[in-house]
């Protein structure tokens, strides 16, 4: 593999690294064509620890004889989703749940098969599940942003129900209903209800602002997660600046003391006679005089005065440095996606700073001349084609 493929490679491989950084925890999901949904009746029950009850009757009709129910939540603002129960037509036990899958955790999916030849056919569902610490802290309030549509992505409902239940010692303090606009929202002793028809299939959020006994509620564990990552993205920020100051420091000091060398126009040329070889090899790209490929024209051009060793030299520590550092890039960005998973693409920054140093090291090394004076000039003349002439044209 020559220099210029590894440096190409490498200048990739960051790119794609940063890219990939970016779009982490990016997800992407599918619209369900085989079912269309007439109601959905959602009712969200809060118990004062902070854990939140959810029930969901959802009634819907096959549109394909293949037709598959899938239920998804993702919720931002909740420790973890259990499942409870499921019911197809008031149905429970072997016959209802053999085409029922379930996954649970950080999201919930509840698939349900139905049977071949259900086009047409309508049904109900029954749904009960548990989110743990989904209501956020902040002194003595309590805040709950649930997301509760659509049922399933890029499908909506034509009529849709909802409630929100809260502990009979907790007060409303602040808004609380539907975030989006259309909804019928009505209060209720300890909480609202809200309905809507028809309900298209964009994200619809129910909010509360409420009291809460500070003893009987415990921080949950995304809110100090969240708290964590607001309280070090400055770190996150000054290191990187950091390593792109230094990084840029290291490129201006090198360029300080190797600044490019000027040809001037209307000057004769005087040097040792070059070979048909040595013309051709001036023509070709600096950094080849930084790799081994080139050590015996290398040599010959330094022989002959044309070649500065130190400025070689200082070449290929930029260019070995540039793929040392980026090596070391990507491995800060893999384990920063391991173990700092909690600060979301924060804890990126510094990797993708590392990274944007090894292009900037490896472009330096690319653009910083090598030549002497007599070299430069001699070069000039060889890619204007004119080699065989002793002095530069004039103007």
């Amino acid at each position: 593999m020559t220099a210029r493929t590894l440096d190409r490679a490498l200048l990739g491989g960051a790119c794609l690294a940063s890219c990939a950084a970016a779009i982490a925890f990016v997800g992407c999901h599918g619209a369900s064509d085989t079912i269309s949904i007439d109601r959905t009746a959602i009712e969200l029950t809060l118990v004062k620890d902070g854990t939140l009850q959810v029930s969901e009757h959802i009634e819907f009709r096959a549109l394909t004889d293949d037709a598959v129910f899938q239920r998804e939540v993702r919720q931002t603002r909740v420790d973890r989703l259990t499942f409870v129960s499921a019911t197809l037509d008031g149905r429970g036990g072997e016959d209802a749940n053999r085409a029922l899958r379930v996954r649970d955790g950080d999201a919930l999916t509840v698939r349900w098969s139905l049977p071949e030849g259900s086009r047409g056919t309508a049904h109900a569902v029954d749904l009960r599940y548990i989110g743990l610490g989904a209501v956020a802290l902040r002194e003595s309030r309590g805040f709950l942003e649930w997301h509760v549509l659509p049922v399933a992505p890029g499908v909506g409902t034509a009529a849709a129900h909802l409630r929100l239940t809260l502990p009979a010692a907790a007060q409303e303090l602040g808004p609380t209903g539907i975030a989006q606009a259309g909804w019928t929202v009505v209060r209720e002793a300890h909480g609202i209800s809200a309905q809507k028809a028809p309900v298209s299939d964009e994200p619809t959020r129910m909010i509360a602002e409420f009291s809460i006994d500070p003893q009987a509620i415990a921080m949950p564990a995304w809110q100090t997660a969240q708290d964590q990552r607001s309280e070090f993205a400055l770190a996150f920020v000054s290191g990187a600046l950091f390593v792109l100051v230094t990084g840029a420091g290291v490129i201006w000091i090198v360029w300080f003391q190797h600044p490019r060398i000027r040809v001037p126009a209307g000057h004769d040329l005087d040097g040792p006679s070059l070979t048909a070889e040595l013309t051709a090899a001036l023509q070709r790209p600096p950094v080849r005089w930084t790799t081994r490929a080139g050590r015996v024209e290398r040599l010959e051009l330094e022989r002959s005065g044309l070649l500065d060793p130190d400025r070689v030299d200082t070449a290929r520590g930029l260019r070995i440095g540039g793929h040392a550092v980026a090596v070391f890039g990507l491995g800060c960005a893999v384990v920063s996606g391991l173990v700092l998973e909690r600060y979301d693409w924060w804890a990126q920054l510094v990797p993708a700073s590392i990274l944007i140093v090894a292009a900037m090291l490896l472009v330096a090394a690319r653009r910083l001349g090598v030549f002497t004076e007599r070299g430069e000039r001699t070069r000039a003349i060889a890619r204007s084609g004119a080699g065989g002439d002793r002095s530069a044209p004039r103007s």
